[in-house]
Order: C-alpha cells, then structure tokens, then sequence
C-alpha cells in the first residue's frame, strides 16, 4: 500500500471510529453496558488520533498533493455549501431528537466541508498563505478552549451561542496574538 493510500485508508477509518463512538454514546446504543459508560467519555472520541489526526493529515495531503490548485473556487464552494447544509441538517437532527442525550463534536458532514472551507480560503487569499493562515489556526487552536471556560462561568448559553461566541473571541484574540508574535517569537 502506498504512503498516500495508508493515509486516506487511516483517516477514514479514525474519522468513522470517532464519529461512531459519539454517536453510539449520545444515542446510549449500549444502555445498561459498560460501553456506555465508555462511549460517553469524551476523551473516546475527541482526541488526538480520532479527532484531530483525519483534519491534520487532510491538510497536510491539500498541501504535498496541491489540491487546492486542482479544485476550482466555484466547485470548493459548492462542495463546501454541501458539507455546510449537510452539517446543518446533522446538528437539526441531533439537537431535535429527543432520544439523544448530549452534544456533539463529532459529525459525519465535517469531514466534507472543512476540506473545501480550508480550500476556500487558501484561494481567495483573505489572510494570505503559509505561515499566516497557519499562525492563525494554531492561535484559535490554542485560544479557544480559554473562552469556553470564560464564557461558561459566566453566562449560560445554549450551544449555538456558545459556539458563536467562542468563534468570534477567538479570532478577534488570534488577529492580537498574531500581532504580538511578530515582536515576541515565543508566542507562538
């Protein structure tokens, strides 16, 4: 098997076990078992090898294959409109569905639209590539969960708000730390 095929064949099958495991815990699949319990901690399917290792290597193959100079803006943002409404209908769903307890990280639409956003944006050029576009996604990476906390002592929102809210602050705080790493390397 070559490199690029261990890679996709990794990525989807740690994507898929991640997304099943929330999905499996959240609709209590296994009530009454051990599994879930197990299923139900976050750290089964929100970590490093099931969340974030498909989104790293799918950016990294965007990067070695250029992918981004193969796709034309037109058809990124039709795929990324897809993944967006599909994401939409599958957070709908869950959050009307009374038979699911819990919220989710894990969606099986995000796998189609963050690709094509990241895409997006490497085309349009709004922050610029390389070293920009990377500080900015590793501050929002690193800063976000700072305004989660902030926003969860203090005021009671709902997830959608909570969401907002936490993008919003930490872009707004990126654009300033990104600034400060510029006379300070050791920020970032």
């Amino acid at each position: 098997m070559s490199s690029l095929g261990f890679i996709v064949l990794s990525v989807s099958v740690c994507y898929l076990a991640g997304c099943a495991i929330q999905y499996l815990g959240n609709y209590q699949y296994f009530e009454g078992n051990v599994l879930n319990k197990f299923f139900n901690q976050n750290w089964t399917h929100r970590n490093a090898i099931l969340f974030s290792y498909p989104y790293f290597s799918i950016g990294y193959l965007i990067k070695k294959y250029s992918l981004h100079d193969k796709v034309n803006l037109k058809n990124a943002l039709l795929i990324s409109s897809f993944g967006l409404i599909a994401l939409l209908l599958e957070s709908l769903y869950t959050y009307y569905d009374e038979s699911c307890i819990g919220g989710f990280d894990n969606f099986f639409s995000l796998i189609v639209a963050c690709p094509f956003i990241f895409i997006i944006f490497i085309k349009t050029d709004h922050i610029g590539h390389g070293k920009n576009l990377s500080l900015l996604a590793t501050s929002i990476y690193l800063i976000h969960p700072v305004f989660i906390s902030i926003i969860n002592k203090f005021l009671d929102y709902g997830t959608f708000l909570l969401s907002l809210n936490t993008l919003i602050l930490s872009v707004v705080a990126s654009l300033f730390l990104i600034k400060i790493n510029r006379k300070i390397k050791c920020v970032l």
